[in-house]
Parts: structure tokens; sequence; C-alpha cells
């Protein structure tokens, strides 16, 4: 089986960001299906870094990210290796610093 190599490295980023989303946000039993990994609109200037999205708790059969949380990724990779770091906001606090 042939692998596409620009496929692998697309999910392979979109792993690390999620794990560092879930890993940020200690404050909630996060899975993967609970943060969305997108590029922020059009309308923002300069780099178009990344954006996870992590989605509010929702009863069963409910859907739609529009209300999330946005948190700024960084992703970057080197050989084989994916690598992302999340900044996220500790809730109450509405900094990324815990008091």
């Amino acid at each position: 089986m042939v692998l596409d190599h620009h496929a692998d490295r697309f999910n392979a980023f979109r792993f690390a960001a999620k794990e560092a989303a879930m890993k940020a946000h200690h404050s909630r039993r996060l899975t993967y299906h609970d943060i969305v990994i997108r590029r922020p609109p059009d309308r923002e200037e300069g780099s178009r870094a990344p954006v996870a999205v992590i989605l509010p708790e929702r009863k069963s059969g409910e859907q739609g990210w529009e209300d999330g949380q946005e948190c700024k990724i960084s992703i970057s990779h080197d050989g084989d290796y994916a690598m992302a770091t999340c900044l996220a906001i500790e809730p109450g606090t509405g900094t990324g610093i815990r008091e």
C-alpha cells in the first residue's frame, strides 16, 4: 500500500494539535471529538496559524462548533516528527495564568 506523504503529514499535524489542546485544557476530560482544528477566517491579516475550537459540552445528538472556545495553536515539524503547542485560557480567570 502506497501512503500519500502529504496526507500523512496533515494527519500527524492534526493529531499533534488535538493532543496539545487536550493537555492544555486539563479542567475538562476532552476527547479527540471535542476538538476541531481549523484555519482562521480570511478576514484576519498576517499569519494564518490554525485554531483549535474546543466544543462546548452538549447533550447527545447536538452538533455545531460556532459557540466553541477558540485557542491558538502552533504547529511545527522536523523530518518525521510533528509537534504542536496550544495556548489555553483557564476557566474563570480570563487569562492563561492559574491563580
